[in-house]
């Protein structure tokens, strides 16, 4: 079985979470159909070696919603990807604030913030990102958010993000668009 990488095994993780059938996780992450066939067999013998009984504590007036925050940050060739998982509240502001900064001091020109996995946004982190979107535009750099889950869909609309950051639903849209301006503007000084 070929090796494949950290970034493609959390893809497929997600996927085989969902139900997903494995020819269209094949097809979806461009894997041979035995490559992910594979790979589930080894998901679900670790699985039944490692299951345990879990006990969660939940916030008993959010039991449906995570009450976490994880950042992944990915680069790829011409831009880099902050993934958020989980909520994006007042509460976890401070370390969105931090990737942001990170990000707005580092030399790539181009970062999606994607949010398919994240299910509950509040006012404090849509006027982060807001005022994020500002800096990074102040600098000559592209932010904008990338595959909203339908839990935050409408929070966008309703907090206002939709109509001051950019939103696209896949990377494609997203590269073309960041890249978009550069290109008329060293259109413009070649002649």
């Amino acid at each position: 079985m070929r090796e494949i990488s950290e970034e493609m095994y959390h893809r497929f993780y997600r996927l085989q979470k969902r139900n997903v059938p494995p020819e269209a996780i094949a097809n979806t992450l461009n894997l041979p159909l035995r490559t992910v066939q594979q790979l589930i067999s080894r998901m679900n013998m670790t699985h039944s070696k490692t299951s345990k009984k879990v006990t969660t504590v939940q916030n008993p007036g959010k039991s449906e919603i995570a009450d976490y925050l994880d950042i992944y940050f990915y680069t790829k060739t011409r831009y880099s990807i902050i993934q958020l998982v989980g909520v994006l509240t007042e509460q976890y502001s401070e370390n969105l604030d931090k990737e942001l900064q990170k990000a707005l001091s580092s030399s790539w020109k181009a970062i999606a913030l994607e949010m398919s996995n994240v299910s509950l946004i509040d006012e404090t982190c849509s006027n982060l990102i807001i005022s994020y979107y500002q800096k990074f535009m102040g600098k000559d750099k592209f932010l904008a958010i990338l595959d909203p889950s339908p839990a935050v869909d409408s929070q966008l609309i309703e907090l206002k993000l939709e109509n001051n950051v950019p939103v696209f639903g896949t990377e494609l849209a997203f590269e073309d668009n960041a890249f978009r301006k550069k290109i008329k503007d060293s259109k413009r000084r070649n002649n």
